[in-house]
């Protein structure tokens, strides 16, 4: 009902002359596979797989929101999702000379790796968990790429980064008659700061401070990174908590669940933080 309901809707949008492609539903894990590319081969280091939850609410619930929280860790280059998946693409990526990182989307289920989609653009809220694991600033890492430097990632292999993204109403229906607070204040520990990436924030001259920025309400995503998965993902439960924004929402259910998903793309012989490495996870999540 929810597929017919949506086709009317483009119907009655659009007009009956629209090309569609119907896809048969898999139920298995979404995976996002990620390398860079130099414009001629791929840049050692770079790769990375990407588990996160799209939904508002606690419990994968609510509207999506493109990421609410994500878990990134890298994968090598042997890695059946790399080897598999990502590889297909570079006869493309030579022909077309390009440079940056290109992220594959997919559903891996009996065994198999079935894609939905290719994004050559950074995936939020993604790359600020992949970030966190360089060892080395942004600014560094784009110059190095474009010079074509193989080795420009002091990659953690054996950590894995965690985000969450941060928020105020009315976050995610804020509308350009009806945006966020632009007068909000906006306040973290000196300490946290190398672990925020705020982008929904402005200077107030009035208060002379930080507030939040009249947009649709996203002030930003924090990134913890670290060696145990689930301490990693309480570190940033405790970071978010010690935030001082008014109405601030994140999801406090943060790598819920994800522990089962690494292991069950272990079982499908698929490269996942924890399993395929000498860092067993815990029993159970906190």
């Amino acid at each position: 009902m929810d597929m017919i309901q949506m086709l009317t809707h483009f119907q009655n949008s659009l007009g009956n002359n629209i090309e569609s492609i119907m896809q048969q539903f898999l139920d298995g894990v979404c995976l996002s596979t990620e390398g860079w590319f130099d414009g001629e081969k791929w840049v050692e280091g770079s790769f990375n797989s990407t588990l996160e939850s799209k939904d508002l609410l606690v419990g994968n619930c609510g509207p999506k929101t493109g990421c609410e929280w994500c878990v990134v860790w890298p994968v090598s280059e042997e890695s059946k999702q790399v080897k598999d998946i990502l590889f297909k693409l570079t006869p493309a990526l030579v022909d077309d000379h390009y440079v940056g990182p290109i992220d594959l989307n997919c559903v891996i289920a009996n065994g198999e790796a079935y894609v939905l989609e290719a994004t050559p653009r950074f995936g939020y809220d993604a790359i600020e968990g992949f970030v966190s694991l360089w060892g080395q600033g942004m600014g560094s890492v784009f110059i190095d790429l474009i010079n074509q430097n193989d080795t420009f990632y002091s990659l953690a292999m054996d950590e894995v980064g965690v985000t969450s993204r941060l928020s105020i109403p009315p976050y995610p229906f804020a509308k350009e008659w009806h945006p966020a607070d632009g007068d909000r204040p906006v306040r973290w520990r000196f300490e946290d700061t190398s672990n925020l990436w705020l982008t929904g924030v402005m200077y107030s001259k009035k208060s002379k401070s930080l507030v939040s920025a009249p947009t649709d309400g996203t002030i930003g995503v924090s990134a913890v990174s670290g060696k145990d998965y689930y301490t990693v993902c309480e570190a940033l439960r405790s970071l978010n908590r010690r935030l001082v924004i008014p109405d601030l929402m994140w999801r406090d259910d943060i790598g819920s669940g994800i522990g089962e998903k690494f292991f069950e793309l272990a079982d499908q012989g698929f490269s996942a933080f924890g399993v395929n490495s000498a860092l067993p996870l815990p029993a159970s999540s906190s």
